[in-house]
């Protein structure tokens, strides 16, 4: 399980997700990836 905390950035369309990349667990075919809802962030 990965955690890390949420932050709001204007600089992102709403839906879409900014994660760090190159990091243990976060695999890179989630760049550029968008929630649908709020359930998908919790998987």
């Amino acid at each position: 399980t990965v955690t890390l905390p949420v932050e709001i950035s204007e600089g992102l369309a709403a839906g879409q997700v900014g994660l760090p990349m190159g990091m243990p667990g976060i695999a890179p075919v989630l760049a550029g990836a968008r929630l649908e809802d709020l359930r998908e962030a919790q998987q």
